[in-house]
C-alpha cells in the first residue's frame, strides 16, 4: 500500500484568507486542499467525504462555523476529524462554545505561518496515530513514546535549551527491545502515512541504525544504544529550520537548498552545547552527508577521514531517504534503495553495506524484500 494523500478542508468567507490558508497548507506534503466560503458547503462536503483536518472560520454567511461544527460532530463521516476553529476575535465565550461542540483547537487571525504549519502537522496525523491502537501493546507504547520524546528533543533544540538526553537514552533502549522482538516492519508500516517528516525520518534512522549496529557484531550493550541514539538525533539541526522548507514536497529552490544544508552545522552547535552527547552521535550528525570521494558536505571529507560511525551513518541516511519515497511498497522501495547505494561505490563503503543488506533480509517478513 502506497502513501495516501491527506485531505484538508478550509472554510473562510474571505477569499484572501481562504487562499492564503490553502497556499500555506499545500506547502507541506502536497496535501489535497478543498477551500469553501460557507458553513452550508462545509456540512455538505463533510457528509460525503472524509477529511484529515478541517480549518473552520467562525463568522461565515448562511451558517456560521459553530453551527457547522455542531452538525459535523452530530453525525456523518467526520465526527472524529480534528477541527481547528479560526476567528479574528478571541472572545472567551466563543472559545468555550467551540470546545463544547468538539473543536480541537482555536486560532486567532492574523497568525504566524510557522504556528499554522505546526498545528496542521500535529492534527493531520491524528487518524494515522489512532490506528496505532491496533498494534501490539509494546509497539503502540513505543510509537507514542517516540512522538512525545522526539517532539521534546526537537523543541529543546529549537529553543536552545539542554537536550533531555536521559529521555533519548530511554527511547533508544525501548527501540532496541521492540526491534529485537521482531517488530521492525510493524513499526515502519505504522508510520508510513505519518506526515511529520522530521519525526518519521528520525525514527527510521533509529530503527535502521539499531539493525546495522547489531549486524556488524561490533556494537553491543551501551555501544548499540549510542548508535541507536545517533540515528534518532542525527538531524537535530532541522529543528532550527522553518517547516515550509523542511517539509516542502517538491524540489527546493537553490536558496532553500542552501538553508537546508545548514542543518548539519546547526545540529553540531546544538550537540556541542550538550557535553553528555556521545561520540557516535557527534560523528553521525557531522558526517552523514559526507562521501568517500570527498564530494559530500559540509566539509568534503574523504574516506581516510571518515570513521565507521560516519560511514554507517551515510549509508543509513541515503537508504532511509530513498526508501521513504511516497507511493512505493516497502519491498520495492528497499530493493531500489539498496541498488542505488550499491551502484555508487565511490560514495559508500560497500563492505559495510553487506552487513546492512543482510540484516534487512533477516528482519523482513517473507516476500517483503
Amino acid at each position: 500500500m502506497g502513501y495516501i494523500k491527506k485531505r484538508i478542508l478550509i472554510a473562510d468567507d474571505e477569499a484572501s484568507i481562504r487562499n492564503s490558508l490553502a497556499r500555506l497548507a499545500s506547502t507541506i506534503q502536497g496535501y489535497d486542499i478543498t477551500a469553501v466560503e460557507t458553513g452550508v458547503e462545509v456540512v455538505n462536503l463533510t457528509n460525503s467525504k472524509i477529511f484529515d483536518l478541517i480549518l473552520l472560520d467562525i463568522f461565515m454567511p448562511e451558517m456560521n462555523g459553530l453551527e457547522a461544527l455542531g452538525k459535523i460532530r452530530a453525525g456523518g463521516m467526520n465526527t472524529k476529524t480534528p477541527v481547528i476553529m479560526v476567528s479574528a476575535h478571541s472572545q472567551l465565550r466563543m472559545v468555550e462554545e467551540a470546545a463544547k461542540l468538539g473543536a480541537d483547537d482555536f486560532m486567532v487571525k492574523p497568525f504566524k505561518n510557522q504556528m499554522l504549519l505546526e498545528k496542521v502537522y500535529r492534527y493531520v496525523n491524528a487518524n494515522v496515530e489512532r490506528k496505532w491502537n491496533n498494534l501490539k501493546p509494546e509497539q503502540e507504547k513505543f510509537l507514542r513514546m517516540s512522538v512525545n520524546t522526539l517532539d521534546i528533543l526537537f523543541r529543546s533544540a529549537k529553543e536552545g535549551v539542554a537536550l533531555p538526553l536521559g529521555q533519548a537514552h530511554d527511547l533508544s533502549e525501548h527501540l532496541i527491545e521492540v526491534v529485537d522482538k521482531g517488530g521492525v516492519y510493524d513499526i515502519l508500516d505504522a508510520i508510513r502515512n505519518h506526515d511529520n517528516h522530521t519525526f518519521t525520518h528520525s525514527l527510521r534512522m533509529g530503527v535502521y541504525m539499531t539493525l546495522f549496529a547489531k549486524s556488524t557484531g561490533r556494537f553491543v550493550g551501551e555501544n548499540r544504544i549510542n548508535l541507536t541514539m545517533a540515528g534518532l538525533l542525527h538531524d537535530i539541526g532541522k529543528a532550527k529550520i522553518t517547516l515550509d522548507i523542511v517539509s516542502k514536497p517538491h524540489s527546493l529552490e537553490p536558496h532553500e537548498e542552501k538553508m537546508m544544508k545548514e542543518h548539519v552545522e546547526l545540529g553540531m552547535e546544538t550537540l556541542k552545547a550538550n557535553p553528555r552527547v556521545q561520540e557516535p552521535t557527534m560523528k553521525i550528525c557531522w558526517n552523514h552527508h559526507e562521501r568517500l570521494d570527498g564530494s559530500g558536505y559540509p566539509r568534503g571529507l574523504g574516506k581516510e577521514e571518515l570513521d565507521i560511525y560516519s560511514r554507517m551513518g551515510a549509508i543509513v541516511e541515503m537508504f532511509s531517504e530513498l526508501a521513504e519515497k511516497k507511493g512505493k511498497s516497502t519491498r520495492h522501495a528497499h530493493y531500489e534503495a539498496l541498488g542505488t547505494i550499491r551502484n555508487t561505490p565511490e560514495w559508500y563503503d560497500l563492505d559495510l553495506l553487506k552487513y546492512f543488506e543482510a540484516t534487512l533480509y533477516q528482519n523482513h517478513a517473507p516476500g517483503q524484500l
